[in-house]
């Protein structure tokens, strides 16, 4: 007895989106994958020992080796749910893309090795992870994501990829939505002239944190954002957004090296320098953003700015529900594949709000659906066993069949 043969019947609707696209043994191994980690279960042996009646072999083939093509699913998966998903709450819908360190202890994992971790506050020893992310107005779901890899632990120099290429790698395949226009959004590691451009070819806004020195065109003399701010004396307008109070400047300006490529001159963006309102009644660093869409009012593009946080939220849940930072698979196409699977489950939970898919009107949020999820699968266990024994079948065979 397989147990993920008693998944809640809306995750096995969600399954079924996508089992043409796999052979039968290949489909059994995602349902198990996905729902062991629907559960916190990372390793091959706890999906074993859960969700799956096959040879932890079969597992790990599946993830190493099996020819199945993880991008593609993962891309079906992204334009099923964004259709799902997609609301009309606002014309803009944010595309937001940043890394995260996972911390890792096997030096014969991909890309391991010591960066900066922002949730820690210091270097610790993992892996780099750069994922994009998508709001639609009232949900949001992971889109893709890639191992950063420094370039002495690439064999073929050529094949580095920085995590700015990463990015565009993603802007580059990210969805469009009907009728409404993408604004994609980063901090200020992503600020680069070439990270901008992709934006603008790509023909998505941009809404792109600045670092304090990065040098901008105002009133035809070349100054760094901070000398803006600071010069600006008393010159900025309040404004309220879902509660937090803010004080705003904003200004034309252009950027060195960037031109219009219809008239060649320079591009024009707008520059909003902002502070937010602290509760201690200080005001906090000023935040410098870059838009690329002049006609954006200044309350959208905090508002939309705000929406950034949606990414740090889901490595929060993915971190402390699904133990994103568990898994010790050591290949590359593996890891991606499980965090692909991760996506899977995260996609679910978004999902199960929604009345085709629910499992339950209880659930408002993700972790209350994960606990809906093991709730219902030990139900259903419970009942599986109680109808065994009615049938007369002894606790040994019952046993037998639960792998115990």
């Amino acid at each position: 007895m397989n147990k993920s043969d008693l998944l809640p019947d809306g995750l096995k609707l969600f399954f079924e989106a996508f089992e043409d696209n796999l052979s039968k043994p290949q489909f059994k191994n995602l349902k198990s994958w996905t729902a062991g980690i629907l559960e916190g279960k990372s390793s091959v042996y706890e999906i074993k020992g859960s969700f799956s009646e096959k040879h932890v072999s079969s597992l790990t083939r599946f993830m190493n080796v099996s020819p199945w093509n993880h991008r593609s699913l993962n891309h079906q998966r992204i334009t099923w749910a964004s259709n799902i998903l997609t609301a009309r709450y606002h014309k803009y819908y944010p595309i937001i893309i940043d890394d995260t360190v996972n911390r890792k202890y096997g030096s014969l994992l991909t890309g391991v090795g010591k960066y900066y971790s922002n949730s820690e506050k210091r270097t610790i020893n993992g892996q780099s992870i750069v994922t994009s992310h998508l709001y639609t107005g009232n949900a949001d779901i992971p889109l893709f994501v890639d191992i950063y890899q420094k370039r002495e632990q690439i064999e073929d120099k050529e094949e580095f990829k920085s995590k700015i290429d990463i990015a565009m790698d993603h802007i580059e395949k990210a969805p469009k939505l009907e009728d409404r226009i993408g604004v994609v959004i980063t901090d200020t590691w992503y600020g680069s002239n070439d990270m901008i451009k992709k934006i603008i070819e790509k023909e998505y806004e941009g809404i792109i944190a600045l670092k304090k020195n990065r040098k901008v065109n105002f009133k035809g003399k070349k100054r760094s954002v901070s000398e803006l701010a600071m010069s600006m004396d008393n010159d900025f307008d309040p404004i309220t957004v879902e509660g937090k109070v803010y004080q705003v400047w904003t200004s034309k300006v252009t950027l060195p090296g960037i031109t219009n490529e219809t008239t060649g001159k320079p591009k024009k963006f707008r520059l909003l320098i902002s502070q937010q309102k602290l509760k201690n009644g200080n005001w906090s660093d000023y935040r410098y953003l870059l838009v690329t869409d002049m006609t954006m009012g200044k309350w959208t593009v905090l508002y939309l700015y705000q929406k950034r946080w949606k990414i740090e939220t889901f490595y929060r849940f993915a971190k402390n529900a699904f133990d994103f930072q568990g898994s010790q698979i050591r290949t590359e196409t593996g890891a991606l594949r499980y965090f692909i699977l991760l996506f899977f489950a995260y996609t679910y939970l978004t999902l199960s709000k929604y009345p085709h898919f629910a499992i339950s009107n209880d659930a408002k949020t993700q972790y209350q659906a994960k606990k809906v999820i093991e709730r219902d699968i030990l139900e259903n266990l419970i009942d599986w066993i109680y109808a065994q024994v009615i049938e007369g079948v002894d606790a040994d065979e019952i046993k037998l069949k639960l792998a115990l």
